[in-house]
């Protein structure tokens, strides 16, 4: 995401503008997850919890605990890191310290699906992703609805 023109934000994967965070926010976890929880998971440190060493990703922290072995056992308490490691939604942002706590969490947005955040101005449905709203205005154009 980038800041545009008259303090507008912007996707760089779609470029869709956007004149509020919030907007964007919901726009990243709903149609680029993936980016939104790297761009939540920026500064957070990876600790290994046999030599306390650090690691800025998690692929690239269990690529080094192969190294220790599987009957690797700590040599040293882990280093304390300045941010405590979260787990964030999905769906909300909500973030957790626990990936129990997340999947509990996600249980629940399971069991209580919350209508879509993008809804039609001619009828009232509404769309969990701006794609179906898009082809939903169509059909109404084309007067099918």
């Amino acid at each position: 995401m980038t800041a545009g023109h008259l303090g507008a934000l912007q996707c760089t994967r779609c470029l869709i503008t956007f004149a509020d965070s919030k907007f964007q926010e919901r726009h990243m976890k709903r149609e680029h997850p993936a980016d939104f929880v790297a761009q939540k998971l920026q500064g957070v440190l990876f600790i290994c919890f046999t030599c306390a060493r650090s690691f800025p990703s998690s692929r690239a922290l269990i690529t080094h605990q192969r190294s220790h072995g599987p009957a690797a056992r700590p040599s040293q308490p882990a280093a304390p890191t300045t941010t405590p490691p979260t787990f964030p939604c999905p769906d909300c942002g909500k973030t957790f310290g626990q990936a129990a706590s997340l999947r509990r969490h996600r249980q629940a947005h399971e069991a209580h699906p919350r209508p879509g955040p993008f809804a039609c101005t001619e009828c009232g449905q509404d769309f969990a992703q701006e794609a179906g709203l898009h082809e939903h205005y169509i059909r109404h154009a084309r007067g099918e609805l």
